[in-house]
């Protein structure tokens, strides 16, 4: 009864607007990912909504490596900065 709710469900399913789905994989123990990217949260908040009755949901917001490391050296510059005199 589960898995059919479910099924029926994600048939049912076409991404929100903004929303891009760059995979969608199983994992082999009964779950999965979603690798989904938009410019507004919203989109993604209205993806997880949905399904949130049939899955645990955990969403992990990710920027590139490279965009990542700037970030954080700026980061650490400015801390550094702040706790001076």
């Amino acid at each position: 009864m589960y898995y059919t709710k479910i099924f029926k469900a994600f048939g049912n399913w076409t991404p929100e607007d903004g929303l891009t789905v760059h995979s969608f994989v199983s994992h082999m123990n009964n779950g999965g990912y979603v690798f989904v990217e938009a410019d507004d949260p919203n989109a993604v908040y209205s993806f997880v909504s949905k399904f949130i009755y049939w899955n645990d949901v955990n969403v992990v917001p990710v920027v590139d490596v490279a965009d990542g490391v700037a970030s954080g050296a700026a980061s650490l510059a400015w801390a550094r900065s702040a706790v001076k005199g």
